[in-house]
């Protein structure tokens, strides 16, 4: 049983028959995903309202030509929308900023059990690739920074308890955001999810902040994950089985679900190796010199029109860019080279 299964099986049962878990957690966290500009704002919408709106304004053409996972995220949209477990939430808070410095995304929803502040994870554009990268050498990145002011903004308000979520770099976003938000909004916060998300440098973990939210964040890794092994962490930790392997497992849609909880499987000792290396990489990088090279990097890419992932599909376009990054220093090629053959995507 996965997501899908779920919601089928649980659509008619309410948050008081079926308490809030981990599965309605991580269905919150991909609402971030889809573009609600203009149809979710400040004002809170009933879910049922908001997927309405939606599939109204954008025709079925219009989907097709958005990229895989926020179809999927879409396809859970139109699913929950009439449930009696879902379409009542309320949603609101919705932005997306995206420019040279960041790509971030958030969305806050109202349920009977409190508010959840959902970050979006990485999507499609290079812009939001290049800040991934900027997570080896730069601390805080911009929308570390945005999730900060985002959750004390919403929180300060918040008359029930707060959950903070999101997966890929939106799960990394929630814990940076739980621990460095006001201190009154923080005392709100009753548990944190990331969902495959990278961690943080070794100092942070070793920090107050941090350790004053370790108790309340819940991690949760595919059982052959990468991208959530990633970098330092110190929390509790569910091991996950997946329907795919490798970095197919990073979707959410394959996690396998029992009883109205992930399923746990043993972690892969292949990932961790993997993991290990590339953390020992990230570790001893020049950090100067990759930070000149991933700015030098994004330059070109824009010299060249390439703005989204699938623009490297263009192969003549992918020639040029690595004909400019033969240029670059060979330590630092060196370094990145390690880094991408080891699949690093968030």
């Amino acid at each position: 049983m996965n997501v899908i299964d779920y919601i089928k099986l649980n659509k008619n049962r309410t948050f008081t028959e079926l308490p809030f878990n981990e599965i309605d957690s991580v269905i919150f966290t991909q609402l971030a995903y889809i573009p609600f500009k203009e149809i979710v704002t400040k004002e809170k919408k009933d879910l049922m309202e908001v997927a309405k709106e939606f599939f109204q304004k954008y025709e079925k053409k219009d989907i097709q030509k958005m990229v895989v996972f926020v179809r999927k995220a879409l396809n859970l949209l139109n699913l929950i929308k009439s449930t009696k477990r879902y379409s009542s939430v309320k949603l609101f808070n919705y932005i997306k900023i995206l420019n040279s410095a960041q790509q971030f995304g958030a969305l806050t929803i109202e349920f009977s059990n409190g508010f959840y502040v959902a970050y979006e994870g990485t999507d499609d554009t290079i812009a939001g690739w290049i800040e991934d990268f900027k997570l080896a050498y730069q601390h805080p990145i911009p929308s570390q920074l945005l999730a900060k002011k985002y959750l004390t903004k919403v929180g300060k308000y918040a008359k029930k308890p707060i959950f903070v979520g999101g997966h890929s770099k939106g799960g990394n976003l929630a814990v940076y955001a739980a621990m460095n938000c006001n201190f009154f909004v923080k005392l709100k916060i009753k548990k944190i999810f990331n969902f495959d998300g990278p961690g943080f440098d070794k100092r942070t973990i070793k920090t107050l902040k941090y350790r004053m939210i370790s108790k309340k964040i819940k991690r949760f890794i595919p059982n052959q994950s990468l991208i959530g092994l990633l970098l330092y962490h110190n929390d509790d930790i569910s091991t996950i089985k997946s329907s795919k392997i490798s970095i197919l497992q990073h979707d959410i849609f394959n996690w396998q679900i029992k009883n109205n909880q992930f399923i746990v499987k043993k972690l892969s000792p292949y990932s961790l190796k993997i993991a290990n290396k590339i953390n020992d990489t990230v570790t001893t990088l020049n950090k100067k010199d990759f930070a000149l090279f991933i700015n030098e990097l994004y330059e070109e890419c824009n010299n060249l029109n390439i703005t989204h992932t699938k623009d490297l599909l263009k192969i003549h376009r992918t020639l040029m860019l690595f004909y400019k990054i033969k240029k670059i220093d060979n330590d630092v090629k060196k370094d990145l080279s390690k880094l991408i053959s080891f699949k690093i995507f968030f």
